[in-house]
């Protein structure tokens, strides 16, 4: 604790009294004079320290949240914008708890990365893959998948109901873990999301491989059943509707640091998640196949439900984010 306590006040400290800021931003805001800086941030980096530093308190600073847990996982913003635009109730929340922001200068926003899945989930997508399929999602810290793929594998092969499904397993894009690759071969049903296929296969891993946002609604909004860990795609199936079961049990045995379990338990913006009603967390790996066969046969799941419990993670209204943020913009702007 003393470590990390004493490299968080060197952090900060050399921010602010020795590193110089970097000229270009410096000119930018001294000739532009701008009566707002707004700052989209994925978790504080130097560019969000330079900012604040020259808005001084002089020029008022606002903060948008791009990642889910960017306000209870990532530590500490040091230094804290003005307002703060988050994803939902749940993290305005988290950044009043976590990050010492005041309630009022905190607005529930959702994010723009999901506009297009508001505007096309009530729409007839047209699948890429012509059976129907199960949606298999690795997660970042749990890419070992083997055991879970094998069961899933082994249930369509001996049901009747599942005769004509295959699995379409989606490697996290950006996993830089992987000891091995999958094979297909090594699976009577199994396909890799031609989508990233060849990248997996190559191992390029690298951020710079941005997969087309387009291609996600038809993937999750034309599968029959997702699975996977508990990321941020939760939500993303909400938003369809879909029906998911997430991975949160003890993998240990295969995970040695950090399993389903701890992701769930530990990450507190995956508190509380299995109350929207189309998620159902997965506590023993035993019980995987019966939880597909019940959960996949379940019907009649409130819509407005769904809903109502998803917004409480991530906002969403009859506006766009622009609009929403143009809205805010003017209540500050009147504020100042």
């Amino acid at each position: 604790l003393f470590f990390l306590i004493s490299r968080y006040l060197s952090f900060i400290f050399s921010f602010e009294y020795k590193m110089e800021v970097n000229k270009k931003l410096f000119n930018i805001i001294s000739k532009l004079n701008p009566d707002l800086i707004i700052i989209p941030m994925t978790e504080p980096c130097l560019e969000y320290y330079d900012a604040m530093r020259l808005a001084k308190n002089k020029i008022p600073t606002l903060g948008l949240i791009d990642n889910w847990d960017n306000v209870s996982s990532r530590g500490s913003f040091g230094i804290n914008t003005d307002y703060l635009g988050v994803w939902g109730k749940q993290t305005k929340e988290h950044a009043i708890k976590y990050q010492n922001f005041i309630s009022k200068n905190v607005f529930a926003m959702g994010t723009s990365r999901f506009d297009n899945y508001f505007s096309v989930r009530d729409k007839k997508i047209k699948s890429n893959f012509k059976f129907k399929y199960f949606l298999f999602l690795e997660s970042f810290y749990n890419p070992n998948n083997i055991l879970e793929l094998k069961i899933i594998d082994d249930l369509i092969s001996n049901n009747e109901i599942f005769k004509k499904f295959k699995i379409i397993y989606r490697p996290h894009p950006w996993q830089k873990k992987h000891r091995s690759i999958l094979e297909e071969k090594n699976f009577n049903n199994l396909i890799i999301d031609p989508q990233i296929k060849k990248n997996y296969k190559k191992r390029n891993f690298a951020a710079s491989f941005q997969p087309k946002l387009d291609y996600y609604p038809s993937l999750i909004s034309n599968a029959e059943l997702i699975i996977g860990g508990p990321t941020t795609m939760m939500l993303e199936t909400a938003i369809f509707r879909k029906k998911m079961i997430v991975l949160g049990y003890n993998n240990k045995k295969i995970h040695q640091r950090y399993t389903y379990e701890d992701e769930v338990k530990y990450l507190v913006h995956n508190q509380g998640i299995e109350k929207i009603p189309v998620l159902k967390i997965c506590k023993d790996i035993d019980h995987l196949k019966n939880l597909i066969l019940n959960f996949y046969n379940k019907k009649n799941i409130n819509i407005s439900n769904i809903d109502k419990q998803r917004r409480y993670f991530l906002f969403h209204d009859k506006y766009k984010y622009r609009e929403r943020l143009k809205i805010l913009v003017d209540q500050i702007f009147r504020k100042n």
